[in-house]
């Protein structure tokens, strides 16, 4: 995936916020130790995302009635895709 090119692992301070020194170090050592699995599961968040806004592009759901509610439910899919891809990536 192209995007994959432009970011960069990256251990969210918040994963770590309020941990004792020890549970710290041991989460920091774990991120480090699994780079192919974190950019794995990274492009597999970046696919969902990139398939829910083409979905929500689509027409063939502006025609229905419950349009609104399904943006909605599509916007806070696709804000919850990008805030988990955020604790593990940075993007440059």
């Amino acid at each position: 995936m192209k995007s994959s090119q432009k970011r960069e692992l990256k251990l969210a301070e918040s994963l770590v916020r309020n941990k004792t020194p020890e549970q710290r170090t041991k989460i920091e050592e774990s991120f480090k130790a699994a780079p192919s699995f974190l950019r794995a599961l990274a492009d597999r968040l970046e696919a969902k995302l990139e398939e829910k806004i083409k979905d929500s592009e689509s027409s063939k759901h502006y025609l229905s009635p419950n349009w609104s509610e399904y943006q909605a439910d599509n916007r806070g899919y696709r804000r919850s895709l990008r805030e988990v891809l955020n604790l593990i990536v940075e993007y440059k």
